[in-house]
């Protein structure tokens, strides 16, 4: 079997395939223009999950962050949140759905508030968008206007009733967070006492870093002390007296031979008074560092002094930085409980949840369902597969000689196909067949 023989079914059977086709591409278009058409509108969320609860402290870490989606997703899709759409939407009080209901049969399906809220579950859907932490409400309604208002009825639903459990929360929390911060506030007076009784004990005065003021005494001299000056070398001096005294020397030697009015003799005095000046100008550095010195020893018997009072107290030193740090810490407690309890009352007042709404609700005025190309194309997909699959069944149910090679595999011989007789002449077809040995026809057939 290959596929020049199927082709060849196919086509023999063709009127089956084309049925098949036919009905399937009716079938789809009846059931385009009988189904109930659907439309989609959705509205989106935000989950505040990144960044820690005020009141309670909740957050969600990044490997839970999946499963608090999807939890919240099965909140949305709860009997109190649809119990909440119903209400605002007014339908409990709608006389057609009380009808309806009281038509049913009795214990056949559950309180009135539920029976109502199960038509907005059934037509909502929760996708999470991705890479992010916003979650889309998907309504499918009769019409474009009644899935809009069901999506936002839902979404206004979820909005608030996280808000209203985060009022209850924070309510709850409320008397918690006073007492705590009564509680820092009474620890934080007992440590500020401690510190003035140790400030008066010791004469400490401790900065709110945990620093005293001794302390800061002390490395403010070590920064105010000036770098030690070294002189240019006193060996170089030396040198130049030295030279000096040699041109006295060569002076008082010249002045015996020579003149006073000599030129040489006075070219040397001219060189001693250059470095005699040389000599002179060199003093008052030495005046300097000796008043240099004169600082850095005032300055040394300072800072000696000032480590003298800051080591005659160390324990008591270390004490008072640690009952600051203490007091520092109790300081940051205090302030954050102040803030929980200014965000548990914004809470409570109504103004709480981790769950802001994001954009307006929106959605096409298109139907969504059904899909009208891919019913079309389906339906004719699914038709001539199974005119083909037809066809095929038929053939193999009453399968026929079609071919040369069908009559060889049906009887296992050799099979001579001879000319068409409507392309031979006569009298070509009669002498041609006069011209057929019986035995040797019948040899060949039998071979």
């Amino acid at each position: 079997m290959n596929l020049a023989y199927l082709v060849r079914v196919f086509w023999a059977r063709r009127l089956i395939i084309v049925a098949a086709t036919v009905s399937a591409f009716l079938g789809g278009v009846a059931m385009i223009l009988t189904t109930t058409k659907a439309y989609e509108a959705s509205s989106r969320v935000e989950l505040e999950i990144v960044k820690p609860d005020p009141i309670t402290g909740f957050s969600v870490s990044s490997k839970n962050a999946i499963a608090y989606m999807n939890s919240q997703i099965q909140s949305i899709r709860d009997y109190q949140v649809a119990d909440r759409a119903v209400a605002e939407l007014g339908w409990l009080d709608n006389p057609d759905l009380q009808q309806q209901y009281a038509a049913l049969p009795l214990g056949s399906a559950p309180e009135f508030a539920h029976w109502v809220a199960q038509r907005i579950i059934g037509g909502t859907y929760v996708v999470p968008v991705e890479d992010s932490n916003i979650l889309e409400i998907r309504f499918r309604g009769s019409s474009p206007e009644m899935a809009r208002i069901l999506s936002a009825a839902v979404r206004n639903a979820y909005v608030n009733n996280m808000s209203d459990t985060a009022r209850d929360e924070a309510m709850a929390n409320l008397p918690a967070l006073n007492k705590s911060l009564e509680a820092s506030a009474t620890k934080l007076a007992a440590l500020q006492e401690r510190k003035t009784a140790l400030e008066r004990e010791t004469g400490l005065m401790t900065t709110s870093t945990g620093m005293d003021l001794e302390s800061l005494k002390l490395g403010e001299l070590a920064k105010t002390r000036p770098p030690p000056v070294f002189a240019s070398g006193p060996s170089r001096l030396s040198t130049n007296e030295l030279q000096l005294q040699q041109v006295d020397a060569e002076i008082e030697n010249a002045a015996k031979a020579l003149g006073p009015n000599n030129p040489i003799l006075q070219s040397m005095h001219r060189r001693r008074e250059a470095m005699a000046a040389m000599i002179a100008a060199q003093r008052p550095s030495d005046e300097a560092k000796n008043a240099v010195e004169a600082r850095h020893k005032q300055l040394d018997a300072q800072l000696n002094e000032q480590a003298a009072k800051v080591l005659a107290h160390g324990r008591q030193r270390v004490e008072a930085r640690l009952l600051q740090d203490e007091i520092n810490n109790e300081l940051q407690r205090y302030s954050r409980t102040d803030q929980r309890i200014v965000d548990a009352q914004r809470a409570a007042s109504g103004g709480g949840g981790i769950v802001v709404p994001v954009g307006p609700t929106d959605g096409p005025d298109t139907p969504v369902y059904p899909n009208n190309p891919l019913v079309i194309a389906g339906s004719i997909g699914l038709g001539l597969l199974a005119g083909m699959l037809l066809a095929f069944l038929t053939e193999m149910l009453g399968r026929r000689v079609r071919t040369a090679r069908d009559l060889q595999a049906a009887t296992g011989s050799t099979v001579v196909v001879l000319p068409s007789v409507s392309t031979l002449r006569p009298r070509k077809f009669l002498d041609r067949v006069g011209s057929l040995r019986p035995r040797a026809f019948t040899r060949k057939l039998a071979a």
